[in-house]
């Protein structure tokens, strides 16, 4: 039996009437701005953002992104009927997550990561070489592997109960979070290959708020069992659900987590799974071009590490490129960066492991004093670096 419906919402980058909103609020007191949040938390009426995922016709000479290779010139987009409130950010050198050629260091031990989010195309011929199989289940409308689920071959949809992964009416967010794990984009507007990674599309929503906390946590203990070393959870919810609590901790996967898109300290405002100080938890902020934090990006001790979230280049459900924003986008860059900590080294069991040598050797980022927790910013470079002296 399913409980009681817990409004779930996407952690986009609130491109148009959610920014004027962020900007009023911004505007206010803290006082109004902590009152807003409470309200929200105590009746746990979380808005609807499922159309704030805006798609952007790409021009030539906007293809460049910055995130890998900030070379101080990429300007920040500005459509004639957006106005948007990180519009006035300028590219600063060096402020990336210092990107390099992967397949020079990389011993290529898989490592599988559980993305639980909407639905996936997986038809998309990148994605599908990177999906995750099942090798104990066969379609034949039986449970070969007697794991409660008939036919996940690749994976489960909890939402509906099937193994349809992804139809039209899904958003483009969970595509595009898989593209970000598996590929790295480029200046031509390609995307190279990390083949060392594969994905687990569990499917718990389709719209944005339309996600049960038990299909959550069923999608967890899904992920668990069948071995996934890592779980990426750009969704949060105001009110805590001990169940979910209780299987973060106990889990050994390490959960990447989204910070949120409230421009709220955590600390104080809890939100839900980001606010869990747990040595398995990585909760990440997004920063822009400029190294700043992202204007909506919540803040506080708990959020660990930041990655950019500002003029992401993703892939969309239609096979089309885009540039999207939100501490969505910026979990998937932090989870490839532990999938690398993972494949680099065998050595490497835990996720405390991973955790650890992810922030001891992130970049500090001076714009993020009194923000993030250290001013961590993810650095790809420092993270090879510390593992070959290994």
């Amino acid at each position: 039996m399913r409980t009681k419906k817990v409004k779930w919402f996407f952690l986009t980058f609130m491109f148009s009437i959610l920014c004027i909103c962020i900007m009023i609020i911004q505007t206010n007191h803290s006082k109004d701005k902590d009152n807003i949040a409470k309200n929200e938390k105590e009746s746990n009426e979380i808005e609807n953002n499922e159309s704030t995922i805006t798609k952007f016709a790409l021009k030539d000479k906007r293809i460049i992104q910055w995130e890998y290779n900030n070379n101080g010139k990429f300007k920040m987009f500005i459509d004639d009927d957006i106005d948007w409130i990180d519009k006035k950010a300028i590219a600063n050198k060096k402020m990336d997550i210092s990107m390099v050629d992967l397949n020079e260091y990389l011993k290529y031990r898989k490592c599988t990561i559980a993305v639980i989010d909407s639905g996936i195309n997986i038809e998309n011929a990148i994605l599908k070489r990177h999906l995750w199989k099942n090798t104990d289940e066969k379609i034949d409308n039986i449970d070969n592997d007697a794991n409660g689920y008939v036919d996940d071959i690749c994976g489960y949809n909890f939402k509906d109960n099937n193994t349809e992964l992804f139809s039209r009416e899904d958003t483009s967010h969970g595509t595009s979070i898989a593209n970000i794990l598996c590929t790295n984009s480029t200046e031509d507007g390609n995307f190279e290959e990390n083949e060392f990674i594969e994905f687990m599309p569990l499917k718990i929503m389709q719209q944005g708020n339309d996600g049960e906390c038990d299909d959550l946590v069923d999608a967890i203990l899904y992920a668990q069992e069948n071995g996934a070393e890592i779980c990426v959870v750009s969704l949060l919810m105001f009110k805590e659900n001990l169940k979910l609590k209780k299987v973060i901790k106990e889990s050994n996967m390490l959960f990447v987590v989204a910070a949120g898109n409230y421009n709220l300290d955590i600390d104080e405002v809890k939100m839900y799974p980001s606010s869990y100080n747990f040595n398995n938890v990585v909760t990440v902020g997004s920063f822009r071009c400029d190294g700043c934090l992202s204007t909506t990006s919540n803040y506080g001790e708990s959020v660990d590490i930041v990655a950019p979230g500002t003029d992401i280049l993703c892939l969309t459900k239609d096979n089309k490129v885009s540039y999207m924003g939100g501490t969505s986008f910026a979990v998937p860059y932090v989870a490839k960066a532990c999938a690398i900590i993972y494949s680099m080294s065998e050595e490497i069991k835990s996720a405390n492991e991973m955790k650890k040598i992810l922030l001891d050797v992130a970049s500090k980022n001076k714009c993020l004093k009194g923000k993030i927790k250290d001013n961590n910013q993810l650095n790809i470079l420092n993270i090879i670096q510390k593992l070959k002296e290994e």
